[in-house]
């Protein structure tokens, strides 16, 4: 196996950076630059053996995809699949541990259609939206993340995931303000 850069590799930047992002900084046997044919060529790194991109390669297919962040504990997650809530959690089952704010968003441009799920205030601003992914940024106490969670995919203006891509929502006791693609001011919601 040989290293290639992401230039050589004929992938574009975005892509690339969230390989890296992924937990290796080498990528290898890159033959394309098509995202099916990519997904296909990549291979474990003998210098990092588990936590390499092959980790991110079935994620890249899921139907459903709702991403926890890594900052939401375990009883929650566990809370969530025990409900029958597809779920993966940044640092856990995709991505590396210690993922900053500024590398999650490369990662989710990477991810097919994902809705984000955060403690993180600082994703509630406007110029995160995005038609491929949406961001829900939970104002709650650690211990109620679980049914917020399901409170936020179970209402009706963000119950299917059409609806929650292009948006940040803002959840909390007080109800759901959230901002759509292009709006010039949030949207309350009770």
């Amino acid at each position: 196996m040989w290293h290639l850069h992401p230039s050589q590799a004929e992938i574009d930047d975005a892509l690339a950076a969230a390989l890296i992002v992924c937990g290796c900084p080498y990528l290898f046997r890159i033959v394309a630059p098509s995202r099916r044919l990519l997904e296909a060529s990549l291979s474990i790194c003998p210098w990092h053996a588990m936590a390499c991109p092959q980790r991110l390669v079935p994620l890249l297919c899921w139907r459903v995809m709702n991403i926890l962040d890594e900052n939401i504990i375990a009883s929650q997650r566990q809370r969530l699949r025990s409900w029958r809530i597809r779920v993966r959690q940044s640092g856990v089952d995709i991505a590396r541990k210690g993922l900053q704010d500024e590398e999650i968003l490369p990662f989710l441009h990477l991810l097919r259609r994902p809705t984000f799920f955060t403690r993180d205030r600082g994703f509630y601003r406007r110029e995160v939206c995005h038609r491929q992914y949406g961001i829900v940024c939970l104002e709650v106490a650690p211990e109620e993340v679980a049914i917020f969670v399901r409170r936020v995919l179970r209402h009706p203006r963000l119950h299917t995931q059409a609806k929650r891509l292009g948006t940040v929502v803002r959840a909390s006791h007080r109800g759901l303000r959230l901002w759509r693609l292009h709006a010039q001011e949030g949207v309350v919601v009770l």
